[in-house]
């Protein structure tokens, strides 16, 4: 037998029926069930109307707009890095009435911090706002799209919060989600690193970057031709030629295999070798409940003048992320270093002021597919890459599927090999180099980037400042 809760005075407050049975007092109306049932488990309509007329039908009982008006949806993307703290507050704030948590089965019971299944429905819980795991597909799947979220969020309580995985927007099921929803017409809002900022879906990459002068044309590297998707292969890359390749999603991609000669790469690889001094880190991150630490298997060496990478586990931490990023102090530039930088501004038409080098001594050390989304990068950031020494070979795959299916072309990294990454090929791209046992040379790879760092940027989540956290970060 279920009463509503009384106040000091013993009155009765009013009542909030979020349990998913119908019931009755003598003093509450009935409400209707929110079981499923077997059309809607399958994923189809429940009743004439498709979705607007449930979604409409269920927000006239909730206490939605007047009938006429069209409901507004509202969705809210969640990452799993926030504390169960961040995450009560986010949902209280948005007015949150739903939590559908999209995160695999085996993510959503580990989950990050806080934020396992358990915990969330306990939260949920006690602010009365309604939880349901979907990620059985939506979680391990997010490149369907939509796909079993249709059905949830056509029954849901308005307005609706997507936990996933991905801290970053920008990325992964989030970025995917996202895109679907706003194509459908759905209000679509995402919390940022902090929990507190919240963007909106058509302002991901609304930054402007390093991209002011993109993109590169015969000025700035002659003989370049246009390649675009699907009308070229990867035997392309082997033709000796400057492409500009034309990507879906509106993104480029410029590739340039004589961007240095023979005895101009000759030089670099030995001015690198001699003036840069790599370091090994120790990686530290979280796999479960258990803090794992492991060196990194690259050397690694940052040379800029601006960007350190104290001030980046700073930002990382402000940011609320688990993995720490390795602490590489940087070196400051030289004639040789200024010299490339210049130069590869003038090919790709942007500006850089940090350079990442990274050594792989031999075929078994690789790197996996990623997108480059550091803080301080911009939303639109063009990133210029060169490399040194053996052939090695250059993966791009999409993070979702293009007309179904998603793309994946290698290209060779050759002695003296240069390509830029345009504006928002982050966003939609991954990159990464495989292991290749059969090359025994040595491959020096140079990454030019542009760091934009607000002074307010690099705060700890716990308010310090930045400069109180450099003697640690160090």
């Amino acid at each position: 037998w279920l009463k509503r809760p009384s106040d000091a005075c013993g009155a009765p407050t009013a009542a909030r029926v979020t349990w998913p049975v119908s019931y009755t007092t003598e003093d509450t109306p009935r409400q209707p069930c929110r079981r499923w049932g077997s059309r809607r488990s399958a994923g189809l309509p429940g009743g004439p109307g498709g979705e607007e007329a449930s979604v409409a039908a269920h927000l006239a009982v909730e206490g939605g707009p007047a009938p006429g008006r069209k409901p507004r949806r509202r969705v809210l993307t969640v990452g799993q890095h926030l504390v169960e703290a961040q995450l009560a507050e986010a949902l209280r704030t948005h007015g949150i009435r739903t939590v559908l948590d999209c995160r695999s089965p085996q993510a959503a019971t580990q989950g990050s911090g806080a934020l396992a299944r358990k915990a969330v429905s306990r939260s949920c819980g006690l602010l009365g706002v309604e939880y349901q795991h979907v990620g059985q597909e939506a979680g391990a799947c997010p490149e369907q799209g939509l796909g079993s979220l249709r059905a949830p969020l056509a029954f849901a309580r308005l307005p609706v919060a997507l936990l996933c995985i991905e801290a970053d927007p920008r990325n992964g099921a989030r970025r995917v989600l996202g895109d679907a929803l706003a194509a459908e017409g759905w209000e679509v809002l995402h919390l940022g690193a902090r929990g507190i900022e919240v963007v909106p879906q058509d302002g991901l990459f609304e930054h402007p970057g390093n991209a002011a002068g993109w993109p590169p044309g015969q000025d700035a590297i002659p003989g370049l031709q246009r390649a675009a998707w699907p009308h070229f292969d990867e035997e392309r890359f082997h033709d000796g030629k400057r492409y500009h390749l034309q990507l879906p999603w509106g993104t480029e991609l410029v590739w340039v295999p004589d961007w240095l000669g023979r005895s101009e790469a000759d030089k670099l690889q030995r001015e690198i070798e001699e003036s840069v001094h790599f370091h090994q880190p120790v990686l530290r991150f979280e796999r479960g409940l258990q803090t794992v630490e492991a060196q990194q298997p690259r050397r690694s060496a940052w040379v800029s003048d601006r960007f350190n990478q104290p001030e980046r586990l700073a930002m990382a931490r402000a940011a609320g992320r688990v993995f720490e990023p390795s602490v590489i102090p940087a070196q400051r530039l030289e004639g040789w270093s200024r010299d490339l930088m210049g130069r590869a501004e003038r090919s790709a038409c942007a500006a850089f002021n940090a350079l990442l080098v990274h050594s792989y001594d031999h075929g078994r050390h690789s790197m996996g597919l990623h997108s480059d989304t550091d803080a301080g990068l911009g939303d639109a950031a063009v990133i210029a890459s060169f490399s040194l020494g053996a052939t090695r070979t250059f993966v791009v795959k999409s993070q979702a599927p293009w007309e179904r299916r998603r793309i994946e072309f290698h290209l060779p990294m050759r002695h003296g090999s240069f390509l830029v990454m345009g504006p928002g090929f982050q966003g939609r791209w991954l990159h990464g180099v495989p292991k290749e046992p059969e090359v025994a040379g040595r491959r020096l790879n140079g990454t030019l980037r542009f760091y934009d760092l607000p002074e307010d940027a690099a705060l700890c989540a716990c308010g310090a400042s930045r400069r109180s956290q450099e003697g640690t970060a160090a």
